[in-house]
């Protein structure tokens, strides 16, 4: 039977023009879908339901106007159209703008979310471009390559993502997939340890203002944002809270979902980044998988933690050298005493003969772990002549001197995590890792000052050590 409407949520009238920007992408009246100079691929019936996505742009469509603007009739199942919505997302998964752009309100319909302009704004209106409005060949190519670099997941590859991401911007400053990209690596850079946080905050948030005030905020960028508010101000507690009110959002599969997740691995929530990413995990596709397996790690759940690292190594490039996957399947091999698997990872992954820099703290506390001490004090000894605030990751130096027996080494590098800020503080607070050393003096000292800062009591923060075994059941990745 049809149904009417809630009155809050009337259908707004078709745009005008003949066509759209759909982001990136351009839309013409006759449903013809281009992506630069490229056609991409509609069914009749994708291309219908597009069109009435993109005329009714930000609006809460019912599942029964979306029957009779499609078919012509509500005679269609939920499970039909669940599907039609489906092979669409799935038309954007692998562009700029993700499968994330229309979002479901569930037991109510769907919402597109993407920015939407007229092609052709009517006479006598002021025409302005569209912020995502694909830039010309040179900045492309510049995009499409810095892209590339940052799914390697390379932290030695991000330097050269925010060139060519810059040079983009610069050619075409209001393209927002470029802007978002970079703002994602200077947050990576920073949870890599790189970068001292007050360089970076300006940065970003001009970037996020600016993303604001062209009304282009995504789902990815407002995990961002509260990613920022935790790296680089050290507001855990309103990092919290910006996940609770966009928790419903964040939970559609896609960059918003693994952005939002990382973000709560760095608060140490990992029994909520592994829910939430649950439903975006594809044992097809790479997406996800690293930061599953951190989460695992950081619960003890060491073999889960392991599936989940091969699962990524078995759907990514295989010319792709993963040095991220490589360190920590070392440090995990090396926290369980398999002394030799964890040695051979640690030189898989190159770190050994790269700059100088903080992922030498996870190699440094393997070698203590594997009984390559004079290899690690050598790796702990060039960081004690670092700056303070070239210490990124302050907190993993701590763990790899916990490991060598120095408690006085561990109370100095625990001093300048709380004091400078460390990416890896809330992770590392409660993690399997650092379970062994729990009644130390240094690490009960460091627990107290990291938890003195004021957080959010709420039932879903941690109220136990997550490493303990009544914790939560592991997502299956096998």
């Amino acid at each position: 039977m049809p149904t009417s409407l809630d009155p809050t949520q009337q259908i707004s009238q078709p745009s005008s023009g003949s066509g759209w920007r759909l982001g990136p992408y351009t839309l013409s009246e006759d449903g013809m879908l281009m992506l630069g100079e490229s056609l991409v691929s509609l069914s009749p019936l994708q291309r219908r339901l597009l069109q009435c996505f993109v005329r009714h742009n930000r609006t809460l469509l019912s599942k029964e106007q979306l029957m009779r603007e499609v078919w012509g009739h509500e005679y269609v199942s939920e499970v039909s159209l669940a599907r039609a919505v489906h092979s669409l997302r799935q038309v954007f998964a692998q562009g700029p703008l993700g499968s994330q752009l229309i979002r479901t309100v569930y037991g109510t319909g769907y919402i597109l979310e993407a920015s939407v302009r007229d092609l052709d704004p009517p006479s006598g209106s002021p025409g302005s471009p569209s912020p995502t409005l694909l830039p010309a060949a040179l900045a492309q190519d510049d995009y499409l390559d810095a892209l590339l670099a940052l799914r390697q997941q390379d932290p030695y590859q991000l330097s050269h993502s925010e060139s060519l991401l810059r040079r983009c911007l610069k050619e075409q400053p209001q393209f927002t997939p470029a802007l978002v990209a970079l703002t994602d690596t200077l947050l990576l850079r920073r949870a890599c340890g790189g970068d001292d946080p007050t360089s970076l905050s300006e940065q970003i948030e001009a970037l996020i203002d600016q993303a604001q005030a062209q009304e282009t905020m995504t789902v990815e960028l407002q995990a961002l944002q509260a990613e920022t508010m935790l790296q680089l101000h050290r507001r855990p507690h309103e990092a919290e809270q910006s996940f609770r009110t966009h928790q419903p959002i964040a939970q559609e599969p896609g960059p918003g979902q693994r952005t939002w997740a990382r973000m709560l691995l760095g608060l140490g929530e990992s029994r909520l980044a592994l829910q939430l990413l649950k439903t975006g995990l594809d044992p097809e596709r790479p997406y996800g998988w690293l930061l599953a397996a951190l989460a695992h790690a950081h619960l003890g759940q060491f073999q889960e933690a392991l599936v989940a690292l091969k699962r990524q190594r078995q759907t990514i490039n295989p010319a792709y050298s993963l040095p991220l996957n490589q360190l920590s399947e070392a440090l995990i091999l090396a926290s369980q005493g398999d002394a030799e698997a964890a040695l051979a990872c640690l030189s898989a992954s190159d770190i050994l003969n790269k700059p100088f820099g903080s992922l030498h703290a996870i190699a440094a506390t393997v070698q203590a772990l594997a009984g390559q001490k004079a290899q690690a004090r050598s790796l702990v000894g060039e960081a004690h002549r670092l700056e303070p605030r070239q210490l990124g990751l302050a907190s993993l130096w701590a763990l790899a001197t916990l490991n060598l027996g120095d408690k006085a080494g561990a109370e100095h590098f625990f001093r300048l995590a709380t004091t400078y800020g460390c990416a890896a503080e809330f992770y590392l607070l409660d993690s399997a890792f650092l379970a062994p050393h729990q009644q130390d003096a240094v690490v009960t000292h460091f627990r107290s000052q990291v938890n003195s800062r004021p957080r959010s009591q709420t039932e879903t923060l941690l109220a136990i050590a997550p490493w303990q075994s009544d914790g939560p059941p592991a997502i299956q990745t096998a």
